[in-house]
């Protein structure tokens, strides 16, 4: 995975956690999903 994927998935995951509280349990499942 280049730089470039990482720095644009993290501002999408940034966008979702900003959001609303719906936004920071997705990003939270979708982390848990990633690790597991």
């Amino acid at each position: 995975m280049s730089t470039i994927q990482v720095t644009e998935r993290a501002r999408q995951e940034l966008l979702q956690f900003r959001e609303d509280e719906h936004g920071r349990v997705c990003v939270r499942f979708y982390l848990e999903m990633e690790g597991g």
